[in-house]
């Protein structure tokens, strides 16, 4: 794909029709453009969203609505009065409520949890889901700027992931289920990164180059699990903006 803006949007207006491979790729290859725009912006010492406005982000973020990704149109509305002008119809987030100032505000509305992160970080899915045993769970994934993988077997950039799921499931059986899940052991813990969190893991699959992070937080009531997965150099590059999403974190007290 064109590694432009202007050659990208030309490209993708050209195709009939995409794929949901397509799509994804798509998705992912306007984020990168877009993670480059924060990059330069932040090289140069500016704020990496513009506060006065920016029609050419706007239209990016405007196309990554019409690719179907959540709060996307309220980021290019908050870009560009034009944009604002004409409303763009929200795309579903069962759950939760987004909004978005400079930056966004994710609210899972049943289980009273919210957090904060920049117009950078893709929202990929925000849902409702009933679990194996029953219970719902509030689940949220984001993907971070695109970072340079650090071995030099492994060409490349991409996004790291992040994944957030709160139940009303004790920590401890909510924890084992994903630490399963991703291949971590429960001997893998690791130093928790801020101290509102109930513990958190750590450990590489060498195999794949990825790293894997878990970092648990248990309000009353119910548990928020952050998921931090990425390749060996994105995983590092991205972790302060990690870091900083869960210092947002603000959790509702029950009744």
């Amino acid at each position: 794909m064109p590694v432009h803006a202007a050659g990208f949007k030309a490209w993708l207006y050209s195709a009939d029709s995409l794929s949901e491979n397509e799509l994804v790729a798509a998705r992912e290859h306007l984020f990168a453009i877009i993670s480059e725009d924060a990059k330069t912006r932040a090289r140069a010492g500016r704020p990496p969203f513009p506060p006065e406005g920016d029609t050419a982000l706007a239209g990016l973020f405007a196309l990554g609505h019409e690719l179907g990704l959540p709060g996307a149109g309220l980021v290019a509305a908050a870009l560009d009065a034009g944009v604002a002008a004409r409303p763009l119809a929200p795309i579903a987030t069962p759950g939760f409520t987004l909004h978005f100032d400079s930056l966004y505000t994710l609210t899972a509305d049943a289980n009273g949890w919210m957090i904060r992160f920049p117009h950078y970080f893709m929202i990929g899915t925000a849902t409702r889901q009933r679990m194996a045993n029953g219970s719902e769970s509030s689940i949220a994934v984001l993907s971070t700027l695109f970072a340079k993988h650090a071995t030099a077997d492994a060409l490349g950039a991409s996004q790291a992931t992040v994944l957030i799921v709160s139940a009303p499931t004790p920590a401890a059986e909510l924890a084992a289920f994903w630490l399963a899940q991703v291949g971590l052991q429960p001997t893998e813990t690791t130093s928790v990164p801020t101290p509102s969190a109930l513990g958190a893991y750590r450990g590489l699959d060498a195999a794949t180059g990825m790293v894997r992070e878990l970092v648990v937080f248990a309000p009353a009531g119910r548990t928020v699990l952050f998921l931090y997965i990425g390749r060996e150099g994105t995983h590092e590059a991205n972790r302060p903006h990690f870091l900083n999403l869960l210092e947002t974190l603000r959790v509702r007290p029950t009744a």
